[in-house]
């Protein structure tokens, strides 16, 4: 197919009758075609020819100034309806898609530096886009068929947005809203009764506790480490949470102050 297409571009490339976007999709089937040409007798798996091509588009992003754009520019600029707006104007719709899934994953990083929990929850969400996106058919290639992913980042990006303030409503910090949210999931996880006031006045207690603890290389000083374990566990144990001991509850309550003495 690529064949014929080469010939009948080589015999149509001087006319006007070609839009810009016909021109782009020709030299991108023509370029993929010589990779594989090249690679095909050297034993190159599928996963490094994806690899590849994935470079490519990475190289295309930075030729439009898309990478320029996505290191400049904030999150929350980047996701404004008058940006969207202007990109959608400017930017091919694949191309859209690629920063604005690399301009989420970044905001959601960020996030995970003080909430692991959510950030591994918003993260295998839009791994879940990227894979649909992925696996569509590669026959369509309609602007239709990326717009549905385009504003389906675009609605994870909000529910991220969303999340990130939430701490607002329940009246506690930024920092406490993380470990609210890991007593929340295991609550929920479990299937125990504790109250949401109690939550809260946990989570301050265990932030007001690690606070106290110094930042650099504790997780390398073994005595410290366990003595934070202990000193927690004392916590939960006074604050009933869970009302029956687990050891897995306690775990994840440790990873997610862990996460966040490793970020702070």
């Amino acid at each position: 197919l690529v064949k014929r297409l080469r010939a009948s571009y080589s015999i149509c490339k001087n006319s006007e009758e070609l839009s810009d976007e016909e021109v782009d999709w020709t030299h991108f089937f023509m370029a993929v075609v010589s990779l594989i040409a090249k690679t095909s007798d050297t034993g190159v798996s599928v996963e490094t020819m994806n690899k590849t091509v994935e470079a490519m588009v990475h190289a295309a992003l930075q030729c439009n100034g898309v990478e320029t754009v996505l290191n400049a520019t904030k999150a929350e600029e980047i996701f404004s309806k008058s940006f969207l707006k202007e990109l959608e104007k400017q930017v091919k719709p694949n191309s859209r898609f690629q920063l604005l899934v690399k301009m989420l994953q970044k905001e959601i990083r960020e996030y995970g530096k003080t909430n692991g929990l959510k950030a591994k929850e918003f993260s295998e969400r839009l791994k879940e886009i990227v894979d649909r996106y992925n696996n569509r058919d590669h026959l369509t290639f309609t602007n239709e068929v990326v717009a549905d992913v385009i504003n389906d980042v675009i609605a994870l990006q909000a529910k991220v947005q969303e999340d990130r303030l939430s701490f607002q409503k329940l009246g506690i910090s930024f920092e406490e809203k993380a470990f609210f949210d890991i007593l929340q999931s295991q609550k929920e996880k479990h299937g125990f009764e504790y109250s949401e006031d109690k939550m809260i006045k946990l989570a301050r207690e265990i932030k007001t506790l690690i606070e106290y603890v110094p930042t650099a290389n504790w997780l390398d000083n073994n005595n410290l480490k366990n003595q934070v374990q202990f000193d927690l566990t004392a916590l939960l144990y006074e604050n009933g949470y869970p009302p029956t001991w687990n050891r897995e509850v306690f775990e994840k309550v440790i990873e997610q102050v862990e996460n966040y003495k490793k970020y702070q």
